[in-house]
């Protein structure tokens, strides 16, 4: 049976995927494009990993690209592999 996230782990959970977040934006060159975004969404975890959507793209008037993958993420680190 999975442990449930902890309070205490949600609460360094989300300043960590708000990080991975502007990291992955940054290391693909959205920080200045107009509608420019990295998204992580949370949908699935175990004892060790927990498991994400990465959506990474463009979204305005003009243009609708976005790429999606999955990631994990260590549980105890909070590293994205």
């Amino acid at each position: 049976m999975t442990k449930q996230l902890s309070d205490e782990e949600i609460k360094r959970l989300l300043p960590a995927v708000r990080q991975h977040e502007q990291r992955i934006k940054a290391e693909n060159g959205l920080n200045y494009a107009s509608g420019g975004f990295a998204l992580l969404e949370m949908f699935d975890y175990d004892d060790e990993f927990i498991d994400f959507t990465l959506k990474v793209g463009v979204a305005n008037d003009c243009e609708n690209n976005v790429t999606e993958e999955q990631v994990k993420m260590n549980r105890l680190t909070l590293e994205l592999l």
